[in-house]
C-alpha cells in the first residue's frame, strides 16, 4: 500500500510505512484475509544504518571516520520506534510474502510467479554512499550491535537474522 509521504503524512488516512495493525483496524476482516500482503524486509542492522543516513543526510558528505562515530552515538539514543516492526501484529509477521532485500530478484520473481505476472527488469534506483558502499557491519561496535539486536529481537528470532547476514 502506498499512501501519503513527506511532512504531515501521518495525519493522512493512509500513509507510507503505516503499521499493519492500523491498516488491519481500517479494513474489513474479509478484505484483510483476502488481500495478498507483501512486505519488503531487510537485515535489522542494515536497515538501522539506512535509517541513520535518512535521518542525517549531511552525514553522506562526510567520511567514515566521522559518520561512523556519529552513527554509534545516534544508535544508542532512545530509538523507541525500533521495537516491533511495522509488519508485525501480535508478535508475528502479517505478510503472506516477504521480499528479502538480500534476495530481491529471487523473491520478486517468486511473487510474480505466484500472481501470474511477468517479472519486469528491476531498476537500480539508489546510489551507494558517496559511490563507495561502507559495509553496514563497519558501523557497529559491540554495544551498538547488541542494542539493535535487543530492539529487534522479535524480528531477528522470527526470520533467523544474524549480524553477519
Amino acid at each position: 500500500m502506498v499512501g501519503a509521504r513527506g511532512p504531515g503524512a501521518h495525519e493522512a488516512e493512509w500513509y507510507n510505512h503505516q503499521p499493519a495493525r492500523q491498516i488491519k483496524e481500517k479494513v474489513s476482516k474479509e478484505t484483510w484475509d483476502d488481500y495478498l500482503k507483501v512486505c519488503n524486509i531487510r537485515n535489522p542492522w542494515e536497515i538501522f544504518v539506512s535509517y541513520f543516513h535518512f535521518r542525517n543526510p549531511a552525514a553522506k558528505t562526510l567520511g567514515p571516520e566521522t559518520f561512523i562515530p556519529m552513527f554509534r552515538e545516534w544508535a544508542m539514543q532512545d530509538n523507541g520506534k525500533w521495537g516491533q516492526p511495522n509488519y508485525f501484529v501480535d508478535g508475528r509477521s502479517v505478510a503472506d510474502v516477504h521480499i528479502r532485500y538480500e534476495h530481491l530478484a529471487q523473491d520478486f520473481q517468486a511473487l510474480c510467479d505466484r500472481i501470474g505476472a511477468v517479472m519486469p527488469e528491476l531498476p537500480f534506483t539508489k546510489n551507494e554512499h558517496r559511490g563507495k558502499k561502507v559495509d553496514y557491519r563497519a558501523y557497529f561496535d559491540a554495544p551498538t550491535q547488541a542494542h539493535v539486536a535487543d530492539l529487534r529481537a522479535q524480528e531477528i528470532d522470527y526470520f533467523g537474522w544474524t549480524f553477519d547476514g
